[in-house]
């Protein structure tokens, strides 16, 4: 069992702020490698998402930005963007070392990991703490091929282009998983 019964898996209170890393590519990219948004400009909106987050009233969790990806394994060049990489940095989280947020500028490490380049993110807990319930390290990934000016839907796979603001949404979605909730149960029947 995880946890204690009965008890939701959170971040532990008394070791706020949740300190997370930011990979040190760049948010999105074209097809030929172009930068589209710096890392500088994805680092901004990633700290605002969690300022989102850390700004509801009745919440009491904090976050702070420690700094680039620790190298781990494979993983030293400060950009994570080949499949070996990703491993290494997921494996340094699975094993409570880092919080890893990372930037798959051209959507190629959602196409290797799970053979589809149109998964817009995906985030959550990956070590915790099995005696005290509490989440020891989470990862979030972000995919920028949604924000590379590319709009192309008579190709498969398909390079769908979000808006600044849609995006933003994915970014604030995401870190709900990595703080550890799931989706909302309610209002289910308005979803589509």
């Amino acid at each position: 069992a995880m946890g204690i019964a009965g008890q939701p898996i959170i971040w532990d209170p008394a070791s706020m702020p949740v300190q997370y890393r930011v990979d040190g590519g760049p948010f999105s990219r074209t097809p030929d490698g172009a930068p589209v948004i710096s890392n500088a400009d994805g680092l901004a909106r990633v700290q605002a998402m969690f300022q989102v987050w850390q700004d509801v009233p009745t919440a009491a969790i904090t976050f702070h930005n420690a700094g680039p990806l620790q190298a781990a394994g494979v993983f030293t060049d400060g950009d994570v963007d080949t499949l070996a990489e990703y491993d290494a940095v997921e494996g340094s989280c699975n094993n409570g070392t880092q919080s890893p947020v990372i930037f798959d500028a051209d959507g190629s490490l959602f196409n290797d990991l799970v053979g589809d380049p149109s998964v817009i993110g995906m985030s959550g807990p990956c070590a915790m703490d099995s005696a005290t319930g509490h989440i020891a390290a989470s990862m979030a990934v972000f995919n920028g091929r949604f924000r590379d000016g590319i709009e192309q839907t008579g190709y498969f796979p398909p390079n769908y282009e979000m808006t600044a603001a849609e995006f933003d949404e994915v970014l604030a979605h995401e870190f709900g998983h990595f703080m550890g909730l799931d989706h909302s149960q309610i209002n289910k029947e308005v979803l589509y």
